[in-house]
């Protein structure tokens, strides 16, 4: 099963959860409604006195049917659309929920330091956003989540134990591991399932307390004889009696309710934990790193103590709850099964002897071997530079040969040669240049200072208009960076973008807003838009914007070319006209590429609209649009994207960008195409 088919899985999954959940309230609301009635007839001294003690007529009540109904119906609802509420936030909330401390980018602890690089490698190489990793401080055993709607608002959880147990490879896996659920489109039905669940389960916990309160009542009405004489008198007791058996009842259909809710969460979870640690491998091209961090859950544990654990059972890397004596129940494999689909001669021992731990030295001293690697492949880089640009953004973007096949197949798909380009970028990065990357102000230069490398002729008007609007001492740090960042060449210029994300994330609303004005400002400072500052601001604001301004999940609406053929005319008219020169053999080339993507998109004999229709702007409001499609048109729509960017059969850096702002906007992740330069230069 491909990325796109994932996807839609995923969608038909949560379709087949609202058909199980609305069956789930309807025997709830039977099973209720029978409680009900067998009380009242219960306690009821005239039908207790019949002979024949109850008919069907006694059971048929239409008034308490509708009563029952009504209520049981709003409390489920109510309870399951308050935690869905909660839960807005995306992951953030789950990482709240389960006690998570937000890990600081700026962190100098090693063990933290390394979990941050092996996230931000993951991220890099994935194409995803890096997403802020959350430490569950009180967890000892070794486990671990992604939480979050999208790969916009996705977060890492981890436990406490997991960073002090597990080697880099470890934790290479286990990240990879999440990530794939990321990539995957598990965690939006995994979030969804948190709060369907919890409406069941506060028909459980109301019931428990209508007990406790009645209890409670009844001990104290022990204390004076004549009100308890007088509640038998009037019948009270009877009542008192009904409400108690109602509130048990409650109680009890809850908790059943809870266990077959547990069913479909644990049928959910089960297969796409395989499908996770099979993707981990192909992005890693290390088995042993996943397979051993399952060896130490075997041998620590991966039991989460939160209270509110259970709520997210379906979420952690291995079970994070006591075994069930169902394995029906279980939202995980078997761990030896995990194990041996990994190593098939595993022998089922988890003794601690034979696991490898991890220490500072030999972290330190594995790290330097892995950036004295890095640091031969970067210098391919240089070496091409002069001659391809890599090194130089104002020469010629470099270009590579490749079909809309390949793009296609690299979405949601990295491989290991993605995350070598990562693991050396960041290996390389200067220790104080990683220090500005990681702290919101330095994070907010970079961007500016990017955004100006990529056009030295306007550095002057742009730095006097951030010197204005930030200060002097702003505008120099800056200017400072711009031959710093230039030394990495255009390749990395994306990438470095992606690595500020996680620090931008912590600026004040007031702070994003004004980090905002500045970036349109200095994009507009020489009144033209070149397609990297396109691309950089386009990402950036998306992503950003769903931590700041978090919008609800995009419903699909569009399943064939025809509902969406007019965006899909504007983008590909877009993208054909995307970088050419204003001139009749310019149209000619665009009109024959906007060609190439439309016969793939099977969009007929369609015609490309006018350029000036079709500028950023165009494309942003197609984006909008198009972002409502499943997963199969979605795959079309990417390879209808690269044909007609690649018609010449050539992609170049600035165009390998563009598409990726395209894939990010579609939620289909695209490896960063740096590495494929590197790739196919060696």
């Amino acid at each position: 099963m491909d990325f796109f088919q994932h996807q839609d899985e995923a969608r038909r999954q949560t379709g087949r959860l609202v058909l199980l959940f609305a069956g789930a309230v309807v025997a709830i609301v039977i099973a209720v409604y029978l409680v009900v009635i067998g009380v009242f007839v219960l306690v009821d001294d005239t039908q207790r006195a019949r002979p024949d003690v109850v008919s069907v007529v006694d059971l048929w009540q239409p008034s308490y049917l509708l009563a029952t109904a009504l209520g049981v119906g709003t409390v489920i609802l109510a309870g399951s659309l308050y935690r869905t509420a909660t839960l807005a936030t995306g992951g953030k909330s789950v990482a709240d929920l389960l006690g998570g401390r937000l890990l600081a980018s700026s962190t100098h602890d090693w063990r933290e330091r390394r979990l941050l690089n092996v996230v931000e490698e993951m991220a890099l190489a994935s194409g995803t956003p890096v997403p802020p990793v959350y430490i569950l401080e009180s967890e000892s055993d070794v486990n671990a989540f992604a939480a979050g709607f999208a790969p916009a608002d996705a977060v890492i959880g981890i436990t406490r134990g997991a960073v002090n147990n597990l080697t880099r490879d470890e934790l290479q896996g286990v990240i990879a591991h999440e990530f794939s659920h990321i990539l995957n489109g598990d965690m939006r039905l995994n979030i969804r399932l948190i709060g369907v669940l919890h409406g069941i389960l506060l028909l459980s916990m109301i019931g428990y307390v209508v007990m406790r309160m009645l209890m409670n009542a009844n001990t104290s009405s022990r204390s004076g004889s004549r009100s308890s004489s007088n509640d038998k008198k009037d019948g009270g007791g009877g009542i008192l009696l009904a409400i108690f058996l109602i509130g048990l009842g409650l109680y009890i259909i809850g908790y059943v309710g809870v266990f077959f809710g547990h069913l479909i969460k644990s049928a959910v979870s089960r297969q796409r934990e395989y499908l996770a640690d099979a993707s981990a491998v192909q992005f890693t091209r290390l088995p042993s790193g996943i397979a051993d961090a399952l060896k130490k859950l075997g041998a620590i544990g991966s039991r989460i103590k939160s209270p509110q654990a259970e709520q997210a059972s379906h979420m952690y890397f291995g079970n994070g709850m006591k075994a069930s004596f169902l394995q029906m129940l279980a939202t995980h494999p078997p761990l030896v099964d995990r194990i041996r689909r990994l190593e098939p001669n595993f022998d089922g021992d988890f003794s601690k002897e034979h696991l490898k731990w991890p220490s500072p030295e030999e972290e330190t001293e594995s790290g330097a071997k892995s950036a004295e690697a890095g640091l031969g492949r970067l210098r391919k880089l240089g070496m091409l530079g002069a001659a391809a640009g890599f090194g130089d953004s104002s020469a010629a973007s470099p270009a590579m040969e490749i079909s809309a096949a390949d793009v296609v197949e690299q979405v949601g798909a990295p491989e290991r040669k993605h995350l070598n380009f990562a693991v050396d970028l960041i290996s390389q990065l200067p220790e104080d240049l990683a220090e500005t990357l990681h702290k919101p102000p330095g994070a907010a230069a970079v961007i500016y200072a990017l955004l100006l490398e990529a056009d030295p002729s306007d550095d002057e008007p742009g730095l006097r208009m951030l010197g204005k609007a930030l200060g002097p001492e702003t505008a120099d740090k800056v200017r400072a960076l711009i031959p710093r960042l230039t030394s990495f060449g255009s390749v990395a210029r994306l990438p470095l973008a992606q690595l500020s994300m996680t620090a931008l994330r912590q600026l004040s609303p007031n702070e994003f807003d004004e980090f905002r004005q500045n970036v349109v400002a200095l994009i507009r400072a020489d009144r033209k838009v070149s397609v990297f500052e396109y691309c950089l601001q386009r990402i950036i604001f998306k992503n950003l914007a769903a931590f700041f301004r978090p919008r609800a999940p995009v419903r699909v609406r569009h399943s064939d070319v025809g509902s969406v053929a007019s965006a899909a005319t504007t983008l590909l008219s877009a993208l054909a006209y995307a970088g050419g020169s204003d001139d009749a053999a310019a149209d000619g080339r665009a009109a024959a590429a906007f060609a190439s993507g439309a016969a793939l998109l099977g969009l007929g004999a369609r015609s490309p609209v006018a350029r000036d229709a079709a500028g950023f702007g165009a494309i942003d409001e197609a984006l909008e649009e198009l972002a409502a499609s499943t997963g199969e048109l979605k795959r079309k729509l990417l390879a209808a994207c690269a044909a007609t960017i690649g018609h010449d059969g050539r992609l170049t850096l600035d165009e390998a960008e563009l598409l990726r702002v395209v894939a990010d906007a579609l939620e289909c992740p695209i490896p960063p195409a740096a590495a494929e330069f590197l790739s196919r230069a060696e």
